[in-house]
């Protein structure tokens, strides 16, 4: 592995223009964009361990309620949209690997955008369906609950310690507000 990583160096970055430069900057624009940029870069440092291992649970988040949805309106007579049913067989393979590699990074992105443009088609179509058939509301509820698990995993991993367990749990509530709404 290569030392340092890529975050500790995004943080030893960070450091040393706050502790050397931000100060030598006149207050005003320059400054005020400096700021905004040194906060990107300790994002970035807190979060680069954690994205790869988000986008492996996502991943295998939204296949697993997918495939469970899909299989289980099948099961009382209802079959997905062929390119929803090509979309799940396609899944790229994620290989294997350190998530932090770029190649093995690289590839976790790949299906993840396979999987959000999945989501794209799958969101409209439940609730297509659940206006034509109430009673399949439940997988738009399976959805949401997927939805939620997702942003919950990126809070986590992007956020740090900006947000408190009731911060996150307001942010939370707001989210489903909207799906609700929408």
């Amino acid at each position: 592995m290569l030392k340092p990583t890529l975050g500790e160096l995004v943080g030893n970055i960070s450091r040393s223009l706050r502790e050397d430069v931000l100060g030598e900057v006149p207050q005003g624009a320059a400054q005020r964009q400096l700021k905004a940029a040194l906060h990107a870069l300790d994002r970035v440092e807190r979060s680069w361990g954690q994205l790869g291992q988000m986008l492996i649970e996502d991943n295998r988040d939204i296949t697993a309620t997918l495939r469970d949805i899909v299989a289980a309106l099948e099961t009382e007579g209802t079959r997905a949209p062929e390119p929803v049913l090509s979309a799940l067989n396609d899944i790229p393979d994620e290989g294997s690997g350190n998530s932090q590699s770029d190649d093995f990074f690289a590839s976790l992105m790949n299906v993840n955008e396979h999987l959000q443009a999945l989501l794209l088609v799958v969101d409209p179509w439940l609730r297509d369906l659940a206006r034509q058939r109430p009673e399949t509301g439940q997988y738009l509820d399976d959805l949401s609950h997927l939805y939620r698990r997702m942003v919950a995993r990126e809070l986590t991993a992007t956020a740090g310690d900006e947000f408190t367990a009731e911060e996150l749990a307001r942010v939370m509530r707001d989210a489903q507000t909207r799906m609700r709404r929408d």
